[in-house]
């Protein structure tokens, strides 16, 4: 870790893509601590957990539904116990301070830290030195960017006040991804893309695996497009000669119209959504599941067979 105050704490994951394994195993590692832990999660531990000794929540983001905001902040601060929860929101996002008041969930404006120690350059040098931390900030910056743009306070959290170059410089990214909200989001006046400088001007196909399988099967990738590429020049050429239909062209794949674009847009991010949601409740029911193995409410047995597992182990 990056903080001082967090170096020796141990660091755990939870997420809807784990199975109830995985995440059961998660959950219990990170109940189990005793001089310090990080639950690393998304909205699916924002329910059914009972953890009566969490010190902070911090939410990096607002939750999509703004009702999500008191599961959250309810892991903290249980049975008699203190505790605290923090919301991170940029200047322009201050709004939600109202929204949550008129909810009966009001907050209190921190100032920032001055004495908090940049990330920045930290992701950055960890990007340099692994292709794989390279590829996952590149992957997050792009759910962030997606999350953003479908939240439902639209008015609040405005996608276009975004600053989406800002935005990869601080999580340290070595390049922009290629996503389709960039190609939209242009500088008023201007033709130029986001504007972005990467921390590190680096060749970004030097940027190698630590994983040295990986690296080796990303080269043997490498040399195969680089061979393909090189056999299949001369047959283009050839093809060219004869072309591929009515005045040597090829037949064009055929477009969607922006409505049907938009439809399938707004189906996609619906399944997403209700597949989220469906994610939230199994876990919550996992966690019911547990609380009542720990009580004595049912025997192992009966757990395994509700979670669908067998009594002999994995």
């Amino acid at each position: 870790p990056q903080l001082p105050a967090l170096r020796g704490a141990s660091f755990a994951a939870l997420h809807g893509k784990m199975s109830p394994k995985q995440r059961r195993r998660a959950f219990d590692t990170f109940a189990q601590q005793q001089q310090g832990a990080v639950l690393l999660c998304t909205d699916v531990a924002a329910r059914g957990l009972d953890l009566p000794d969490v010190d902070w929540v911090v939410q990096f983001d607002a939750p999509q539904d703004p009702n999500a905001y008191v599961h959250r902040v309810g892991r903290t601060a249980r049975m008699g116990r203190s505790g605290a929860a923090l919301l991170l929101l940029r200047p322009e996002e201050e709004a939600y301070v109202h929204f949550l008041a008129v909810r009966k969930a009001p907050v209190e404006p921190r100032e920032p830290e001055p004495s908090a120690p940049p990330v920045a350059e930290a992701l950055t040098r960890l990007a340099v030195a692994d292709r794989a931390v390279m590829e996952r900030g590149a992957a997050a910056y792009v759910s962030f960017l997606k999350a953003y743009q479908e939240h439902v306070c639209r008015y609040v959290f405005v996608f276009d006040k975004l600053d989406l170059g800002a935005l990869a410089s601080a999580m340290g990214l070595l390049r922009l991804p290629r996503v389709r909200e960039l190609g939209k989001k242009r500088k008023r006046g201007k033709g130029s893309w986001v504007e972005f400088t990467p921390a590190a001007q680096v060749d970004l196909e030097a940027v190698r695996y630590k994983d040295k399988q990986r690296e080796r099967l990303r080269q043997q990738a490498k040399a195969a497009r680089a061979a393909e590429e090189a056999a299949g020049g001369g047959v283009q050429e050839a093809a060219r000669g004869k072309g591929g239909g009515k005045g040597g062209k090829a037949a064009r794949p055929e477009r969607k119209s922006p409505k049907e674009a938009a439809a399938e847009a707004a189906a996609a991010a619906a399944a997403a959504r209700a597949e989220e949601l469906a994610d939230e409740d199994d876990f919550a029911r996992e966690a019911r599941l547990m609380k009542q193995l720990r009580r004595g409410k049912i025997t192992q047995a009966q757990f395994n067979a509700a979670m669908g597992e067998s009594d002999d182990g994995p």
